[in-house]
Protein backbone atom coordinates (compact mmCIF):
# COMPACT_ATOMS: atom_id res chain seq x y z
CA UNK A 1 0.00 0.00 0.00
CA UNK A 2 1.22 3.59 -0.97
CA UNK A 3 0.45 6.99 0.38
CA UNK A 4 1.88 9.84 -1.20
CA UNK A 5 1.00 13.51 -1.65
CA UNK A 6 2.27 16.64 -1.56
CA UNK A 7 1.02 20.55 -1.30
CA UNK A 8 2.13 23.84 -3.05
CA UNK A 9 1.94 26.86 -0.28
CA UNK A 10 0.55 30.13 -1.52
CA UNK A 11 3.13 31.89 -3.79
CA UNK A 12 4.44 35.31 -3.00
CA UNK A 13 1.81 37.93 -4.27
CA UNK A 14 3.15 39.60 -7.31
CA UNK A 15 1.47 42.34 -8.59
CA UNK A 16 2.32 42.75 -12.71
CA UNK A 17 0.20 45.88 -14.04
CA UNK A 18 -2.32 45.04 -11.48
CA UNK A 19 -2.85 41.32 -11.75
CA UNK A 20 -2.21 39.26 -8.84
CA UNK A 21 -0.13 36.31 -9.61
CA UNK A 22 -0.67 34.04 -6.60
CA UNK A 23 -1.52 30.43 -6.37
CA UNK A 24 -1.48 27.17 -4.73
CA UNK A 25 -1.53 23.45 -5.95
CA UNK A 26 -2.22 20.38 -4.28
CA UNK A 27 -1.99 16.58 -5.46
CA UNK A 28 -2.86 13.63 -3.44
CA UNK A 29 -3.11 9.78 -4.23
CA UNK A 30 -3.18 6.72 -2.54
CA UNK A 31 -2.46 3.13 -3.93
CA UNK A 32 -3.09 -0.46 -3.57
CA UNK A 33 -1.07 -3.07 -5.58
CA UNK A 34 -0.84 -6.48 -5.16
CA UNK A 35 -0.55 -10.18 -6.64
CA UNK A 36 -0.44 -14.00 -6.50
CA UNK A 37 0.38 -17.48 -7.74
CA UNK A 38 -2.04 -19.81 -7.38
CA UNK A 39 -0.05 -22.53 -9.18
CA UNK A 40 3.57 -22.40 -10.78
CA UNK A 41 2.71 -20.73 -14.29
CA UNK A 42 0.16 -18.76 -13.37
CA UNK A 43 0.54 -14.64 -11.93
CA UNK A 44 -2.09 -12.54 -11.66
CA UNK A 45 -1.49 -8.52 -10.65
CA UNK A 46 -3.98 -6.63 -8.92
CA UNK A 47 -3.87 -2.80 -8.13
CA UNK A 48 -6.26 0.47 -7.02
CA UNK A 49 -5.67 3.59 -7.24
CA UNK A 50 -7.17 7.22 -6.54
CA UNK A 51 -5.77 10.53 -6.84
CA UNK A 52 -7.27 14.24 -6.73
CA UNK A 53 -5.68 17.35 -7.75
CA UNK A 54 -6.90 20.92 -6.28
CA UNK A 55 -5.43 23.97 -8.19
CA UNK A 56 -6.54 27.75 -7.05
CA UNK A 57 -6.03 31.29 -8.05
CA UNK A 58 -7.37 34.50 -6.72
CA UNK A 59 -10.10 34.34 -9.42
CA UNK A 60 -10.36 30.40 -10.04
CA UNK A 61 -10.71 27.43 -8.73
CA UNK A 62 -10.62 23.70 -10.52
CA UNK A 63 -10.31 20.36 -9.27
CA UNK A 64 -9.67 16.58 -10.47
CA UNK A 65 -10.57 13.22 -9.40
CA UNK A 66 -9.13 9.82 -10.61
CA UNK A 67 -9.99 6.75 -9.59
CA UNK A 68 -10.04 3.31 -11.04
CA UNK A 69 -13.54 2.24 -12.41
CA UNK A 70 -15.31 -0.81 -13.69
CA UNK A 71 -17.75 0.70 -16.22
CA UNK A 72 -21.05 -1.81 -16.65
CA UNK A 73 -22.71 -0.19 -19.26
CA UNK A 74 -20.90 1.82 -22.10
CA UNK A 75 -23.67 3.93 -22.98
CA UNK A 76 -24.53 4.95 -19.25
CA UNK A 77 -22.81 6.37 -16.24
CA UNK A 78 -23.02 3.17 -14.02
CA UNK A 79 -20.27 1.04 -12.55
CA UNK A 80 -18.55 0.89 -9.31
CA UNK A 81 -15.16 1.65 -7.94
CA UNK A 82 -13.11 -1.23 -8.38
CA UNK A 83 -9.54 -2.83 -9.54
CA UNK A 84 -7.00 -3.32 -12.29
CA UNK A 85 -5.80 -6.63 -13.04
CA UNK A 86 -3.34 -8.49 -15.00
CA UNK A 87 -2.75 -11.93 -16.20
CA UNK A 88 -0.02 -14.45 -17.36
CA UNK A 89 0.02 -17.72 -17.97
CA UNK A 90 3.33 -18.93 -19.02
CA UNK A 91 4.11 -22.50 -20.01
CA UNK A 92 0.78 -23.27 -21.29
CA UNK A 93 1.94 -25.84 -23.59
CA UNK A 94 2.40 -28.07 -20.70
CA UNK A 95 -1.11 -28.73 -21.03
CA UNK A 96 -2.03 -32.17 -22.53
CA UNK A 97 -4.00 -31.22 -25.78
CA UNK A 98 -0.32 -28.64 -26.41
CA UNK A 99 2.19 -31.42 -25.65
CA UNK A 100 2.03 -32.87 -29.39
CA UNK A 101 4.20 -29.88 -30.72
CA UNK A 102 7.88 -28.39 -29.47
CA UNK A 103 6.79 -24.77 -28.50
CA UNK A 104 6.71 -22.67 -25.92
CA UNK A 105 2.80 -20.60 -25.26
CA UNK A 106 2.26 -17.58 -22.78
CA UNK A 107 -0.85 -15.95 -22.40
CA UNK A 108 -1.78 -12.84 -21.55
CA UNK A 109 -4.59 -10.43 -20.52
CA UNK A 110 -5.07 -6.98 -18.94
CA UNK A 111 -7.69 -4.79 -17.73
CA UNK A 112 -7.81 -0.82 -16.95
CA UNK A 113 -10.69 0.99 -15.93
CA UNK A 114 -11.01 4.69 -14.91
CA UNK A 115 -13.15 7.32 -13.83
CA UNK A 116 -11.90 11.02 -14.02
CA UNK A 117 -14.12 13.92 -13.18
CA UNK A 118 -13.56 17.58 -12.89
CA UNK A 119 -15.18 20.84 -11.26
CA UNK A 120 -14.21 24.56 -11.78
CA UNK A 121 -15.36 27.28 -9.16
CA UNK A 122 -17.65 24.63 -7.35
CA UNK A 123 -19.64 23.57 -10.71
CA UNK A 124 -19.67 20.30 -12.22
CA UNK A 125 -17.36 19.88 -15.12
CA UNK A 126 -16.35 17.01 -17.38
CA UNK A 127 -16.79 13.07 -16.73
CA UNK A 128 -14.81 10.51 -18.27
CA UNK A 129 -15.45 6.64 -17.93
CA UNK A 130 -12.97 4.16 -19.41
CA UNK A 131 -12.89 0.63 -19.85
CA UNK A 132 -10.07 -1.12 -21.96
CA UNK A 133 -8.84 -4.96 -21.89
CA UNK A 134 -5.27 -4.53 -23.51
CA UNK A 135 -5.01 -7.14 -24.54
CA UNK A 136 -7.99 -9.38 -23.91
CA UNK A 137 -6.37 -12.38 -25.34
CA UNK A 138 -2.79 -12.29 -26.12
CA UNK A 139 -0.75 -15.43 -27.31
CA UNK A 140 2.95 -16.29 -27.61
CA UNK A 141 4.45 -18.69 -29.10
CA UNK A 142 8.01 -19.83 -29.58
CA UNK A 143 8.82 -22.57 -31.51
CA UNK A 144 12.23 -24.98 -31.25
CA UNK A 145 12.87 -23.90 -34.95
CA UNK A 146 13.95 -20.24 -34.62
CA UNK A 147 9.55 -19.38 -35.08
CA UNK A 148 8.59 -16.92 -32.85
CA UNK A 149 4.25 -16.08 -33.72
CA UNK A 150 2.10 -13.52 -31.17
CA UNK A 151 -1.22 -12.49 -31.50
CA UNK A 152 -3.16 -9.65 -29.52
CA UNK A 153 -6.68 -8.76 -29.70
CA UNK A 154 -7.69 -5.58 -27.58
CA UNK A 155 -10.70 -3.66 -27.04
CA UNK A 156 -10.86 -0.20 -25.60
CA UNK A 157 -13.87 1.92 -24.80
CA UNK A 158 -14.41 5.47 -23.42
CA UNK A 159 -17.60 7.72 -22.39
CA UNK A 160 -17.48 11.43 -22.06
CA UNK A 161 -20.20 13.04 -20.81
CA UNK A 162 -20.72 17.45 -20.20
CA UNK A 163 -22.89 20.04 -20.25
CA UNK A 164 -23.49 19.94 -24.05
CA UNK A 165 -24.00 16.10 -24.59
CA UNK A 166 -22.40 12.91 -24.09
CA UNK A 167 -19.69 10.71 -26.38
CA UNK A 168 -18.35 7.42 -26.70
CA UNK A 169 -15.85 5.84 -28.46
CA UNK A 170 -14.83 2.30 -28.99
CA UNK A 171 -11.91 0.71 -30.47
CA UNK A 172 -11.02 -2.99 -31.89
CA UNK A 173 -7.34 -3.78 -32.98
CA UNK A 174 -5.99 -6.90 -33.67
CA UNK A 175 -2.25 -7.97 -34.26
CA UNK A 176 -0.27 -10.59 -35.13
CA UNK A 177 3.28 -11.03 -36.13
CA UNK A 178 5.59 -13.54 -37.35
CA UNK A 179 9.32 -13.90 -37.24
CA UNK A 180 12.06 -16.16 -38.08
CA UNK A 181 15.44 -16.12 -37.78
CA UNK A 182 18.53 -18.67 -39.28
CA UNK A 183 22.00 -18.47 -38.05
CA UNK A 184 25.13 -19.92 -39.62
CA UNK A 185 27.98 -19.37 -41.21
CA UNK A 186 30.98 -20.72 -43.75
CA UNK A 187 34.59 -20.31 -44.15
CA UNK A 188 36.34 -17.62 -46.88
CA UNK A 189 39.44 -19.30 -48.68
CA UNK A 190 42.27 -16.77 -49.43
CA UNK A 191 44.99 -16.98 -51.30
CA UNK A 192 48.48 -17.17 -49.04
CA UNK A 193 46.44 -16.58 -46.07
CA UNK A 194 44.02 -18.74 -43.24
CA UNK A 195 40.85 -19.44 -44.15
CA UNK A 196 38.68 -16.77 -42.87
CA UNK A 197 35.68 -17.85 -40.80
CA UNK A 198 32.63 -15.62 -41.53
CA UNK A 199 29.38 -15.53 -39.25
CA UNK A 200 25.73 -14.16 -40.94
CA UNK A 201 22.05 -14.97 -39.86
CA UNK A 202 18.95 -13.78 -41.33
CA UNK A 203 15.86 -12.47 -39.66
CA UNK A 204 12.45 -12.66 -41.52
CA UNK A 205 9.70 -10.75 -39.80
CA UNK A 206 5.89 -10.43 -40.75
CA UNK A 207 3.65 -7.93 -39.08
CA UNK A 208 -0.06 -7.48 -39.43
CA UNK A 209 -2.39 -4.48 -37.55
CA UNK A 210 -6.06 -4.24 -38.28
CA UNK A 211 -8.54 -1.44 -36.36
CA UNK A 212 -12.05 -0.59 -35.89
CA UNK A 213 -13.18 2.86 -34.68
CA UNK A 214 -16.53 3.91 -33.83
CA UNK A 215 -17.13 7.78 -32.85
CA UNK A 216 -21.22 8.30 -31.03
CA UNK A 217 -22.78 11.27 -29.80
CA UNK A 218 -25.85 12.04 -27.92
CA UNK A 219 -27.53 15.39 -27.80
CA UNK A 220 -30.04 17.15 -25.80
CA UNK A 221 -32.52 14.90 -24.31
CA UNK A 222 -31.58 11.98 -26.50
CA UNK A 223 -31.80 8.80 -25.14
CA UNK A 224 -30.04 6.95 -27.87
CA UNK A 225 -26.42 7.54 -29.13
CA UNK A 226 -25.96 8.60 -33.33
CA UNK A 227 -22.83 7.33 -35.08
CA UNK A 228 -21.01 10.57 -36.10
CA UNK A 229 -17.64 8.87 -37.51
CA UNK A 230 -16.50 4.98 -38.09
CA UNK A 231 -13.14 4.27 -39.85
CA UNK A 232 -11.11 1.40 -40.05
CA UNK A 233 -7.10 0.61 -41.08
CA UNK A 234 -5.30 -2.54 -41.61
CA UNK A 235 -0.88 -2.76 -42.47
CA UNK A 236 0.86 -5.46 -43.09
CA UNK A 237 5.21 -5.31 -42.66
CA UNK A 238 7.08 -7.68 -44.19
CA UNK A 239 11.10 -7.13 -43.48
CA UNK A 240 14.27 -9.15 -43.96
CA UNK A 241 17.51 -8.29 -42.22
CA UNK A 242 20.60 -10.19 -43.41
CA UNK A 243 23.61 -9.85 -41.03
CA UNK A 244 26.74 -10.78 -42.88
CA UNK A 245 29.61 -10.88 -40.28
CA UNK A 246 29.61 -8.76 -37.24
CA UNK A 247 29.91 -5.53 -38.78
CA UNK A 248 27.82 -5.51 -41.82
CA UNK A 249 23.80 -5.50 -41.66
CA UNK A 250 21.62 -5.25 -44.55
CA UNK A 251 17.59 -4.65 -44.06
CA UNK A 252 14.96 -4.52 -46.73
CA UNK A 253 11.38 -3.39 -45.31
CA UNK A 254 8.00 -2.72 -47.13
CA UNK A 255 4.59 -1.13 -45.61
CA UNK A 256 1.28 -1.08 -47.12
CA UNK A 257 -1.58 0.69 -45.24
CA UNK A 258 -5.13 0.92 -45.98
CA UNK A 259 -7.13 3.19 -44.57
CA UNK A 260 -11.18 3.86 -44.78
CA UNK A 261 -13.67 5.90 -42.83
CA UNK A 262 -16.93 7.51 -44.18
CA UNK A 263 -15.79 11.50 -44.36
CA UNK A 264 -12.60 10.65 -46.45
CA UNK A 265 -13.12 7.67 -48.10
CA UNK A 266 -10.27 5.60 -48.44
CA UNK A 267 -6.56 5.66 -48.27
CA UNK A 268 -3.56 3.71 -49.57
CA UNK A 269 -0.04 4.22 -47.81
CA UNK A 270 2.86 2.51 -49.49
CA UNK A 271 6.70 2.50 -48.53
CA UNK A 272 9.73 0.75 -49.63
CA UNK A 273 13.27 0.94 -48.00
CA UNK A 274 16.81 -0.56 -47.93
CA UNK A 275 19.31 0.20 -45.08
CA UNK A 276 22.88 -1.22 -44.96
CA UNK A 277 25.35 -0.22 -42.15
CA UNK A 278 29.13 -1.13 -41.56
CA UNK A 279 30.63 -0.51 -38.40
CA UNK A 280 34.04 0.89 -38.65
CA UNK A 281 36.27 0.55 -35.42
CA UNK A 282 39.48 1.91 -34.94
CA UNK A 283 42.12 0.72 -32.58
Amino acid sequence: MALTGYSGLPADTNSTQGIDLSSANQDRSIGVRSGLNPVKDINITFSHVQSWRKSENRNNKTGSKTINFLMLREDKDVGIPFINWGLRWSSLEQLPVLKLLKWKVTLDHTFTGDKATSRQNDRAGTERYKRAFSPLLGLTMNFDNGITTSARMSIIETLDKAEAGDDKTRQVSMSTSFSYMKRGGFNLKLPFMKNVHMQNSVNFSLDYIASNNIRESRRGDAQKFAVIRESSSWTIKPYITYTFSTKVTGTIRFSYREDEDDISGKRVTRDFGFDVNIAIRGN
